[in-house]
């Protein structure tokens, strides 16, 4: 033991047993845990002549170290016998991830109900791929060639994910619905090495 009190000797008297006495009795006149195991310990402590406040010195840091080991034990134990998370479903996308799909698909929806204008190469450069860009577009005017007045609305959109090792594809089939006009969408949104998500694909089939 590192650090170990100085040791004051006790006259040389021998020690009276302790036993148990009614100050080990808790208020409820129950017996306290362990107190006669710490009143056993300073006894044996005593017998080799530690006086009692060395021995309380020893005690305390044997307290405190064997309290750590089995505090250290009973994690253990919990972590052993806790349950398994289940495993994530990376074919899904996470929540962060689903609304970054989200406001994409909401930008393409717009374009293609007018209110915004048409995906440019530059400007836009940050919201969708060139081959997005173009996609988007060419959706956009043939929504406008069968469009009587209703908005064009989304549903059914359940995304698949393809993580590859320097990017990940966002696979978004959906149903677009305007007058008595009912068609899938096959959009796709990527997210590069850099985290930047941008739509590739828009396609009216």
């Amino acid at each position: 033991m590192t650090n170990e009190p100085t040791l004051r000797a006790t006259p040389n008297a021998e020690p009276h047993a302790t036993g148990y006495s009614a100050s080990m009795s808790s208020p409820t006149g129950l017996l306290v845990p362990a107190a006669a195991s710490i009143r056993a310990a300073y006894d044996e402590l005593a017998h080799l002549h530690v006086d009692a406040t060395t021995a309380r010195e020893w005690l305390t840091e044997m307290v405190a170290t064997i309290g750590s080991e089995r505090e250290e034990e009973e994690v253990a134990t919990i972590r052993a016998t806790a349950p398994a998370r289940p495993p994530v479903d990376t074919s899904k996308p996470s929540r962060d991830e689903w609304v970054r799909i989200h406001r994409l698909i909401t930008v393409g929806l717009a374009v293609l109900n007018g209110r915004r204008s048409k995906l440019r190469e530059i400007e836009d450069r940050h919201i969708a791929t060139p081959g997005g860009r173009v996609a988007v577009n060419q959706a956009a005017d043939r929504v406008a060639r069968t469009r009587l007045a209703k908005t064009v609305s989304i549903r059914n959109d359940q995304p698949e994910v393809h993580r590859e090792t320097n990017r990940t594809v966002f696979f978004v089939p959906t149903v677009l619905d305007w007058d008595d006009q009912c068609r899938a969408l096959a959009a796709r949104i990527t997210r590069d090495q850099h985290g930047t998500y941008r739509i590739s694909g828009f396609t009216i089939l």
